[in-house]
């Protein structure tokens, strides 16, 4: 069983108490004004209900006891840990709020949306280092990008747009006319609506690591003179965006010390004609990929750590030049034809992490038999048959591995030889039922797995999260539980609070977390 949790931290208890106390208020607030059935509202409509409490929430929300817990005079750590559990308090209280169906953001009473907007306001006092709009439901997220200008200490910002809102126009002229202060950022995330305006005057910005505005067609070479002054950026993002050929390569001259540059290089046409060689690049992503431009990666990045290469129609063996090279992802080919095979006996001594995706005819065992230090794979592909020959095989082949994505049909040749995973995420394995779980248990029961997420599997039930929870000695989350067909949420709910009556120190999250990565 997963061990029990230990005595909480003074920080811990007075975060504990920010979240009580905004949820204990915010739910007063609502529970005098809301009418208790959802009302559809027009989603621009911010307007206020005539009928509104006697005592505005601003004289509730001014009390001595809110401007203790948000005083902007918070240390900054402190103050992004009370503003994010405040946060978290708010979108519980929206979850939970009677007259909306969809959390604010196209039903709902003007007075609870005004008492929620209130409490959010007033919990933004306290000033933010981190600002990621994917942490929040969208109406937390329209109201944070309302006020993004009072920002001073960003040092992380991630406006990653999960649904058109007219809010937009206004961030992208907020940040156009200068208005927020991104001098101290290190990572700046803008997919779909960045534009050069937004990037030009960002070249003061010296402490920028981070950039990605994929996607953002207002992105051209424009822009390129402008980031060429970032000298610290390490990693950059500019896929789908309306950067040519010219502007990438400028870009790869200009910043000698970039490690990833992720922009689709078809055929090579940009790193053919640099006149720098060798690049310092790390990391390197290319589409169409043929044998001639294998040729040319090698030639101009002899120092990649990470590759990245969909519809290859090449040896891959050619990249086994590439001699510092650790993490493989390869995607939309066959296996056989693309002789992954060639590759992995030459660098698949070195290789930590590998990414199969949508390919045919991959060997598990040669992988594992090449790739004996494995640390991290993830496999949306179709096998071999190996099953067979898996059997006389005595040596677990991928006991090195720690860390598992996995989304094809369930293979005892994989399951059974991870004695050391930690981290598993299971997606789209139609065969993973109560009964593959049990008897993969039997065989290898996961004494050293933290996180398990399961979503859109076979059909799963609580009897698997029982033999997890007597199995599994180190389980920290176990999530994804709303796409298995067996169990309900009344249950989860259930063995929740059993958890906290057992004080045992176990996250059980009823959907996985929406988390993009770099």
């Amino acid at each position: 069983m997963p061990p029990l949790k230990q005595p909480p931290s003074l920080e811990s208890i007075v975060l504990q108490s920010v979240n009580k106390f905004t949820l204990a208020l915010g739910h007063k607030l609502l529970d005098e004004v809301c009418s208790g059935t959802p009302t559809t509202v027009p989603p621009t409509r911010w307007g206020m209900s005539s009928n509104f409490v006697s005592k505005k929430p601003s004289e509730i929300l001014n009390s001595q006891e809110m401007q203790h817990f948000f005083h902007p005079g918070l240390p900054l750590y402190l103050s992004n840990a009370v503003t994010s559990v405040a946060l978290k308090a708010i979108t519980t209280i929206i979850s939970q709020a009677k007259c909306t169906h969809d959390g604010f953001s196209k039903s709902g009473d003007d007075s609870c949306r005004e008492i929620v907007e209130s409490l959010i306001s007033i919990v933004l006092r306290a000033q933010l280092t981190h600002f990621d709009l994917l942490k929040w439901p969208w109406f937390i997220g329209e109201t944070l990008l309302k006020h993004l200008h009072i920002f001073h200490h960003l040092e992380v910002l991630k406006l990653w747009p999960v649904t058109w809102s007219p809010v937009w126009a206004t961030v992208v002229e907020v940040l156009q006319g200068g208005y927020c202060s991104l001098s101290n950022l290190v990572s700046f995330s803008m997919r779909c609506h960045c534009t050069d305006k937004i990037l030009i005057l960002m070249v003061s910005c010296t402490r920028l690591q981070y950039l990605d505005v994929m996607s953002s067609v207002e992105v051209t070479d424009l822009c390129v003179s402008s980031l060429l002054h970032l000298n610290n950026l390490k990693v950059m993002n500019m896929c789908s965006t309306s950067l040519t050929a010219v502007g990438y390569t400028r870009l790869l001259n200009g910043l000698p010390h970039l490690g990833k540059l992720v922009w689709f290089d078809l055929n090579s046409k940009a790193l053919g004609s640099m006149k720098t060689s060798p690049l310092s690049l790390l990391s390197y992503e290319a589409s169409r990929v043929s044998l001639n431009q294998l040729i040319i990666i090698v030639r101009m990045c002899p120092y990649l750590i990470q590759i990245s290469l969909h519809w290859v129609e090449a040896d891959l063996s050619v990249l086994g030049e590439l001699k510092q090279l650790k993490e493989i992802k390869i995607a939309h080919c066959s296996a056989v034809n693309s002789n992954l095979k060639g590759l992995l006996e030459v660098v698949g001594y070195n290789i930590a992490s590998l990414e199969l995706h949508e390919m045919k005819d991959v060997d598990l065992l040669m992988i594992g038999a090449l790739c004996i230090n494995l640390k991290r794979m993830g496999l949306m592909c179709d096998f071999k048959a190996s099953e067979e020959s898996f059997l006389a095989i005595k040596e677990p082949l991928f006991k090195e591995l720690e860390d598992l994505r996995f989304g094809s049909e369930y293979s005892e040749c994989l399951f059974f030889s991870c004695i050391n995973i930690r981290k598993l995420e299971v997606s789209k394995c139609q065969n993973f039922n109560d009964h593959v779980v049990a008897a993969l248990l039997t065989r290898n029961p996961l004494k050293q797995l933290e996180v398990l997420s399961v979503g859109h599997s076979g059909l799963l039930s609580m009897n698997t999260v029982h033999l997890l929870l007597e199995s599994c000695d180190n389980l920290r989350v176990l999530e994804g539980l709303e796409s298995w067909g067996g169990v309900t949420k009344s249950q989860v709910m259930e063995l929740c609070a059993d958890m906290k009556r057992k004080n045992m120190d176990i996250e059980i999250l009823w959907k996985k977390p929406l988390q993009i990565s770099w």
